[in-house]
């Protein structure tokens, strides 16, 4: 993790406390965004693991991760910053004998794209949680064991 902390510095031109400092300037700020989504498009580390290592809570990295996909797809220059990142990152990760990384040509799914995906290709559908009557509960969604449609009978007994 530290590799890729590092080459996102170096790139961004901050230092690995400044990553991990409290302060929120957009630099900064756009730093943490890029290294916790490549920490996850990576090496899949979880968001409790790049909470930890960023001093953060798990909801903040996730919240992070979200963002970045979304600067990414909207603001050119924060696309450009996070391809550099990107690279620098895969030259670190090869000059340091690290490659086993998830092949960087693969691109990660949003959350819309596996719901989309559970539903059709296994079946399950994504529902609404109904937990103890909370607003926030019923506004989650939960996957559930349900089958969208009854499996086909093949052949006779």
């Amino acid at each position: 993790m530290g590799i890729i902390a590092n080459s996102v510095c170096d790139e961004v031109g901050i230092s690995l406390d400044e990553l991990k400092s409290k302060d929120r300037h957009a630099k900064i700020t756009e730093a943490r965004k890029i290294f916790a989504h490549l920490g996850r498009r990576l090496y899949m580390y979880t968001h409790r693991r790049l909470g930890e290592y960023m001093n953060r809570d798990h909801s903040t990295m996730v919240v992070a991760i979200n963002r970045c996909e979304d600067f990414i797809e909207t603001d050119q220059q924060f696309r450009d910053l996070y391809e550099r990142c990107f690279f620098r990152c895969i030259q670190s990760l090869n000059a340091n004998g690290y490659d086993n990384y998830r092949h960087p040509t693969k691109k990660m799914m949003k959350i819309t794209q596996v719901k989309l995906l559970n539903e059709t290709e296994h079946g399950f559908k994504c529902e609404r949680a109904s937990a103890y009557g909370s607003e926030q509960a019923q506004e989650t969604p939960r996957l559930v064991g349900k089958r969208v449609s009854e499996p086909q009978e093949t052949g006779s007994k």
